[in-house]
């Protein structure tokens, strides 16, 4: 008798798992192009400084775009546009002749520029992955 029960009881269990609704998929960011291109824009400044002035492990960018290819069911063709918008911000700094250079870029107007961009950014970004959460 207690096996019938207890097997009774271990057939529910498995049933209402069976039962439960899939976990949802959580929706994709909406960003327009503009609004992404300025968010990688000043993760890229923000990082290019750094990098080319005292900081060479400054990730911002590179943690935003990982953040977007991770990112489920994300507009590819966005992401394409954000990757390749990135190698450009990039390139600026790798070209850039640090001793030529360094004066104009490696100021505290730059350094404090680029971060207020970037926290906008940020705010920003953090505002459109909330939308999705509501």
């Amino acid at each position: 008798m207690r096996s019938l029960i207890a097997l009774s009881i271990a057939a529910i269990l498995v049933a209402g798992c069976s039962a439960e609704a899939p976990i949802p998929t959580p929706e994709p960011v909406q960003v327009t192009w503009d609004d992404l291109n300025e968010m990688v824009e000043a993760f890229g400044y923000e990082q290019g400084i750094r990098r080319f002035c005292e900081d060479p492990t400054a990730t911002s960018q590179n943690d935003f775009l990982a953040e977007l290819e991770a990112m489920a069911g994300f507009d590819t063709a966005l992401l394409e546009r954000a990757m390749a918008r990135a190698v450009e911000v990039q390139a600026e700094f790798d070209t850039a002749d640090p001793e030529e250079e360094q004066e104009y870029v490696c100021t505290g107007e730059m350094f404090g520029s680029s971060e207020d961009r970037a926290n906008t950014a940020r705010q920003k970004w953090a505002e459109l992955k909330e939308q999705v959460n509501e």
